[in-house]
Parts: C-alpha cells; sequence; structure tokens
C-alpha cells in the first residue's frame, strides 16, 4: 500500500509536469475538466488498481515460483496434476479482458463528463438560485449522476462475475488436489505426510492463482487509464525558430471566422508603442490577443513576430517576452506576495512593493499586507481590484509586449487615468483591448484600431 501510494504520488507530479508543458491552446476552456479529473480521480484508481496490482502481484508471484518449485520436489506428478487446475483462473481475466477494457474506458468518460457538468453547475449557481430553479437544475445534476452509477455498477458487476468465477476454479483447484493426493495414496505412490505437507504449499500456490485473476482485472482497468493520460498530455513544442527580437508583431492576410463572418485584419505593432483596440463584445479583439499567444490557431493568414510565424516560435520564448491581463484573472487562494510573484522567490519586497503603487494599491504596498491571504473570507476583492492585481503581477514579470484585455472594466474612472498614464509612459509595446469608446484615447495612444469600422468596410 505504501509503495502504491508513493508511486501515485510521483505519477501525479509526471502528469503534472507534462501539462505544463502542454500547448496552452491544448489546456484550455472545456479541457481544464479533464485536467482536474486526471489530477484526482483518475490517479487514485491508478494507485488502487494499476500499481498495487503490480506490486502486491509482484510479490505473489514470487510467491508462486518458490512453492511451485518446492512442490516439485516433493512430488512432479501432484505439482503438475495442480498446476493444470490452476489454468482456468488465469484464462478468466484474459477472456474478459476487451470488454473490461472497453468498460472501464467508458466508464472514465463518463467520469470526466459528470466533472464537467457538475462544475458548470456550481459556476452558475448565482444565476439558477436567483430565478429560483433549483428543482430544474436537480434535475439536471440528478441525471447526470445516475448516468455516472450505471456506468460504475456495470464496472463492478463485470468484476464480480471475474471474481465470482475465479472463486469457483479457485474451489475446483483445492477440492480437486485433495481428490488426486487421495487416490494417489490409496495407490501407494504418496503418502498422507507428504499429502499434508503440500497442501500446505498449495495454500501459497492457490491464492496467487486465485487473487491472479481479480488482479489482472484491476490491473487491465488502471493500465486503461494509464494509457488515456499518456496520450491526453504528451505534447512536444517542435518549434525551433527563434526572433533575435520582439520588435514587430504583423498580422498577414489575417482572416478569422466571428458569428460566421469573416473578419480581415492586416496589421503591424511595434516596439513601445501604444495602441487601442476597439470594437464591440464579440467583435474578435480577445481573440486577435490570443492568437498572438498561441492559445488559439483556427485562422487563415500568418501572424508574425519579427518575420517568424508564432506557430514556429517555441512557447516558452513567446512568453519570455509577452505578458498577458485576461478579461478574468484568476487569483490563487495564496498569500498577495505569491499571487503577484507567482510562487517565485526571484523578487524582493520592494520591487513587489513598487507595482502595487504603480496599479494604485497603495493601501497594501507595504511589507505586512504582502502576506496577507487572499483566500480569507476577511479579503473580499473587487473586480476592479482582482484586475489590479493581476496587472501588478504582469508588470513584474517585465516582459517587453503588454497585452491588456478589457482591463478597464471594473476600475473607478479616476484610477483607471491614473494607472493608463503611467502604461502610456512604460517602454513596452502595449495592446490595450476594450469594448468602451474612450474618447481621451487618440490623446494617448499610438494608433486607435476599431475593429466595428473593419467589419463594416470588409
Amino acid at each position: 500500500a505504501v509503495l502504491s501510494k508513493k508511486s501515485a504520488y510521483e505519477y501525479r507530479k509526471l502528469i503534472f509536469k507534462n501539462i505544463q508543458q502542454t500547448s496552452l491552446r491544448l489546456v484550455t476552456g472545456e479541457k481544464n475538466d479533464s485536467i482536474l479529473a486526471s489530477l484526482t480521480t483518475q490517479i487514485d484508481q491508478i494507485e488502487y488498481n494499476y500499481f498495487y496490482s503490480v506490486y502486491w502481484g509482484g510479490y505473489l508471484l514470487c510467491q508462486l515460483v518458490v512453492a511451485i518449485v518446492m512442490s516439485l520436489y516433493l512430488n512432479p506428478l501432484m505439482s503438475v496434476l495442480t498446476i493444470c487446475l490452476s489454468l482456468p483462473n488465469l484464462f478468466v481475466a484474459l477472456l474478459f479482458k476487451n470488454s473490461l477494457e472497453q468498460k472501464q474506458e467508458e466508464l472514465i468518460n463518463e467520469t470526466n463528463s459528470s466533472i464537467a457538468v457538475t462544475q458548470d453547475l456550481i459556476e452558475g449557481i448565482t444565476d439558477w438560485k436567483i430565478a429560483n430553479r433549483e428543482p430544474n437544475i436537480f434535475r439536471v445534476f440528478e441525471s447526470k449522476t445516475l448516468k455516472l452509477l450505471e456506468k460504475q455498477v456495470k464496472v463492478e458487476k463485470f468484476q464480480y462475475i471475474v471474481v465470482s468465477l475465479n472463486q469457483l476454479f479457485s474451489n475446483v483447484l483445492y477440492f480437486g488436489s485433495w481428490i488426486v493426493g487421495g487416490f494417489l495414496i490409496i495407490r501407494g505412490q504418496l503418502s498422507l505426510g507428504s499429502l499434508i505437507a503440500f497442501s500446505q504449499l498449495l495454500a501459497r500456490i492457490s491464492y496467487p492463482v486465485y487473487a491472479s485473476s481479480d488482479l489482472l482485472s484491476k490491473y487491465i482497468s488502471g493500465k486503461k487509464i494509464v494509457e488515456i493520460l499518456s496520450k491526453e498530455f504528451i505534447f512536444s513544442d517542435e518549434s525551433r525558430n527563434y526572433p533575435d527580437e520582439f520588435n514587430v508583431i504583423s498580422f498577414e492576410h489575417y482572416f478569422t471566422n466571428i458569428d460566421e463572418k469573416d473578419m480581415p485584419f492586416d496589421k503591424e505593432f511595434y516596439k513601445n508603442k501604444k495602441y487601442l483596440l476597439k470594437g464591440k463584445s464579440g467583435s474578435g479583439k480577445t481573440t486577435i490577443l490570443k492568437s498572438i499567444l498561441r492559445e488559439y490557431d483556427d485562422y487563415s493568414g500568418i501572424v508574425k513576430i519579427n518575420g517568424v510565424d508564432v506557430r514556429d516560435i517555441k512557447e516558452s520564448v513567446l512568453f519570455d517576452n509577452i505578458a498577458y491581463v485576461s478579461q478574468k484573472p484568476h487569483l490563487f487562494s495564496a498569500s498577495l506576495r505569491d499571487n503577484l510573484t507567482l510562487f517565485s522567490e526571484d523578487f524582493t519586497d520592494n520591487e513587489i512593493v513598487e507595482v502595487l503603487k504603480f496599479v494604485e494599491l497603495s493601501k497594501w504596498a507595504n511589507k505586512d499586507c504582502l502576506d496577507m491571504m487572499l483566500s480569507n473570507d476577511d479579503i473580499k476583492l473587487s473586480g476592479g481590484e482582482v484586475k489590479r492585481v493581476s496587472l501588478a503581477r504582469a508588470l513584474l514579470m517585465n516582459k517587453n509586449i503588454l497585452l491588456l484585455d478589457e482591463f478597464s472594466a471594473g476600475i473607478d474612472y479616476e484610477t483607471l487615468l491614473k494607472i493608463e498614464k503611467k502604461l502610456i509612459d512604460l517602454d513596452k509595446m502595449i495592446i490595450y483591448v476594450t469594448h468602451v469608446d474612450i474618447d481621451r484615447s487618440g490623446k494617448q495612444f499610438d494608433d486607435v484600431i476599431d475593429l466595428d469600422c473593419l467589419f463594416i468596410s470588409s
């Protein structure tokens, strides 16, 4: 049991490392649900089924080999007959192997689906509670949970059939050995003492054989999950082109589909210039940013950085140069310091305090507040404060390019003006996305790109 838990611990770390190395576009959105299942329920099943079967099965195999060798020494004929009576047990799991694999795969898929639906319902709790739709939501939850239960019961029943057959053939082995032994005693080919001694060895032979069917069933179930996880998070970034500098981002003959309409976008963004990218909701602003980040690649044309297609740039190199503040930034259940540094120890408290002042969070710009836990129920951050913490995090990383997606949402006008003025003075390329028509934009930004006008002209 200890070895199984240690192996599961190491395997969980391996899967998490694989997730970290997987391309951003492959681990966002709906993929989050399968990632959560992979790191929790599925690895628990691997621990119980796969690792336990390997270690316990290995021990029993050694016990079986020793017992067979000793039984052959005592009475070769009796040993051969015992081994022959053991064969049906070994064939049971092999006979049901394919069916078991199929049912296990169905259970894995249903588990992932159930987690996704449950998470979706929980995230929408405000909407359905205010709408007084608890019975409707419960029906959805109950229906999905029932489907999961049905799959679980099918697997359990199937394994029970295997265990029952295994028990039947084990009884045949046990009683058959005594019958054969009695027959040999009558014929004078075996003494009673030898039979009693042999019966002790029989337990060492019969139990591993008895357990083999159940262990093999568990091993097959666990191995199926291992195979799925191994395929799901294998991604090798073969990109090898590294731009010498990140001075120019260019969209060439770029087309993507927005609301069933093709949106053309040909534009160049230059080093240290400030750009306002505006347009109504759904006009493709976020899509453009995600195309730069390689999170979105369902477009025609090319997005280049210093003449190199972003799809040919190694993701880690890309992210060494680009910082991104999303529409809905995530804050971890950790201290303010850890949320800003992303658990790194490479930054001094003075550096952290400075970025907090930059984003107008001076009330927290002191060493005492850096240890404040943002997961604490007493600390309630507004949407604007979450955005500013996320911007402070991006600034602390000190990248050459800063992408801001709807940063202004939730921040009061006066505070926003102060932050924007500081951003304009930074030596960085900034692409600032907003759906709000900012009258002051022409005075602060080097260029204003209106996607609504592009739609009309196209």
